[in-house]
């Protein structure tokens, strides 16, 4: 029995997690699809080259961020997004410093856009009716620009009637 204890110790200080050194990385969304990339990685699948270009299968760690309400382009709570949990529609209030165009992106939790609206010669004072019904129940992000006054995310939740 102390023998498997002193095994499992030795076994479990050992553990190490997956991880790689990068030279860099980034995201970005192509073609509606969210893609995250990273330069130095170890090969840990398969390599697929030719004279201009080598791609290599690995293991990309996904990174465990905190979504701050501080942000230096925020529109400061000059946009509201209501009912939060919602069946079929959201309504996105805005009271604008100036007279913009507005546009509001919709994201899936893999990061693939679902809608792109937008919204040109906008008065300061909008209101709009956001149709979801046609979406699962599920987690989405939506992001909201105001052209020159700065963007935010906002998580929403669909829920089943």
């Amino acid at each position: 029995m102390k023998d498997i204890l002193i095994l499992l110790l030795f076994c479990a200080a050992n553990i190490q997690a997956q991880q790689a050194i990068t030279a860099s990385s980034g995201s970005g969304v192509v073609g509606g699809q969210l893609i995250d990339w990273s330069l130095g990685e170890m090969a840990a699948v398969e390599t697929i080259g030719s004279s201009t270009l080598i791609v290599t299968q690995g293991y990309l760690q996904p990174v465990d961020e905190t979504v701050s309400t501080i942000n230096p382009e925020s529109l400061s709570g000059s946009v509201q997004l209501f009912p939060n949990p919602t069946h079929d529609f959201l309504v996105l209030k805005a009271s604008l410093s100036e007279a913009t165009s507005l546009r509001y992106l919709l994201f899936d939790m893999s990061g693939k856009l679902l809608l792109d609206q937008n919204n040109t010669n906008l008065l300061q004072e909008h209101e709009e009716r956001i149709d979801l019904a046609n979406f699962a129940a599920g987690t989405y992000l939506i992001r909201i620009e105001a052209k020159g006054l700065g963007a935010d995310t906002f998580k929403v939740l669909k829920v089943v009637e």
